[in-house]
């Protein structure tokens, strides 16, 4: 992957909600030096996005030319963000919601080209899989290539810095997340003889653990076993019926199965005990 020329991919015009920022090196000047606001809602709005009618919506996005990543987590700090993402080239800034204790941080990251809303939701899962890598929980939410963000607003505890590698590479990417496929839905297991508080219990944490992207998907999958493990443990639930339900939907997600294993067999002995 090779830099390209600060600014020349940017789109010439576009409207955000609020301001325009015409170039790259507009944004630089806002991350580096953010203006003050008196509320967070009177923030503006911006997004690295040609909309048609020049209306934000999903449907209505010609083209992208970055993309947005949000590490809410509160548990990433400089260092770690440094780290995971050190060879791509980015503007991160703080939210405004972030703390010295609690940071979190938004990133742009330029593409080498123009991208589809499709491609963009290609990349954003790309740069998820590098967070998942270095143990970064990202929000999914950003994955929404019309999503529009907050323009960088002064806090006392705002911080800013830029990583200097490569401009990301969009067919790169692109072919390390192939476009998705319908996946065939595993067979629900049938489970008899429970209460209609297991059942619907058993349904809203597959249904969790099977909607869960990347960088969230391990941690779902913990969660959802800790809660369904305590109904095998109070004898509401048979553990076979357990381990298959959640292994149905974590292989859904892509978990490997001697991870999902190894996760329900935790949450078993971490319940009993």
């Amino acid at each position: 992957m090779t830099p390209a020329p600060v600014g020349t991919w940017w789109p010439a015009v576009y409207r955000p909600i609020g301001r325009r920022f015409r170039l790259w090196q507009a944004l630089l000047r806002s991350v580096r030096e953010p203006a003050r606001y008196a509320t967070k809602e009177s923030v503006p709005r911006w997004a690295p996005v040609v909309f048609a009618d020049d209306c934000r919506r999903k449907a209505n996005v010609i083209a992208c030319f970055g993309v947005g990543l949000d590490v809410d987590s509160g548990a990433a700090p400089r260092a770690a963000i440094e780290a995971a993402f050190g060879e791509y080239h980015a503007i991160v800034h703080s939210t405004w919601s972030s703390t010295p204790r609690a940071p979190r941080w938004r990133m742009i990251v330029p593409t080498s080209r123009a991208h589809s809303g499709l491609e963009y939701e290609r990349l954003h899962r790309f740069l998820c899989i590098v967070a998942e890598r270095a143990g970064i929980a990202v929000d999914l939410a950003a994955r929404d290539p019309s999503r529009c963000w907050a323009a960088p607003a002064w806090r006392p505890s705002y911080e800013s810095f830029e990583l200097d590698g490569a401009t990301l590479d969009v067919d790169e990417a692109l072919r390390v997340v192939p476009e998705e496929q319908p996946l065939p839905r595993s067979e629900a297991p049938t489970i008899r003889n429970v209460s209609a508080y297991v059942r619907a219990a058993l349904l809203a944490e597959t249904q969790a653990v099977a909607g869960a992207g990347p960088g969230t998907r391990n941690d779902t999958l913990n969660r959802s076993a800790w809660r369904l493990a305590r109904l095998v443990v109070d004898g509401r639930l048979q553990a076979s019926d357990f381990r298959d339900a959640l292994f149905a939907a974590a292989r859904e997600t892509g978990l490997p199965p001697k991870e999902i294993d190894a996760v329900l067999r935790s949450a078993l002995r971490g319940r009993a005990a």
